[in-house]
């Protein structure tokens, strides 16, 4: 991931200095910055968070780097308890269901839910 080793330049941030922050070893940010692999999603929440740039940007989707709307911290994402608080019940279920899909069909049914967004809200 160039975008990473991108915004660790522009921020004028060393290798070791993001990996303290993040909590995770030079080997895998190395990894992640050529490419290699790719950040698992808190770690990702992780970077979006310290950069202040949006997921989207992170993985080379949007060359916008801005954040749209308020999003979650990683600790709250992370927090079921705190989830459980925000959202109902049958929502929690679902979203533990969905991490058992195929990335692909996950790509997909983000896919359909944005089209059914979309045509509501025209």
């Amino acid at each position: 991931m160039n975008r990473i080793r991108e915004l660790r330049k522009i921020n004028v941030i060393t290798q070791m200095e993001l990996c303290r922050e993040l909590d995770i070893s030079q080997g895998t940010l190395s990894l992640w910055e050529n490419g290699i692999c790719e950040p698992d999603h808190k770690s990702l929440l992780r970077l979006r968070d310290f950069f202040n740039v949006s997921v989207d940007y992170l993985l080379g989707f949007t060359d916008d780097p801005e954040i749209i709307g308020n999003p979650v911290s990683a600790a709250e994402l992370f927090d079921l308890e705190a989830a459980q608080r925000l959202v109902p019940n049958e929502v929690m279920i679902m979203a533990r269901d969905l991490q058992k899909l195929d990335p692909n069909d996950f790509e997909l049914l983000k896919i359909i839910i944005a089209g059914m967004l979309n045509r509501k809200g025209s």
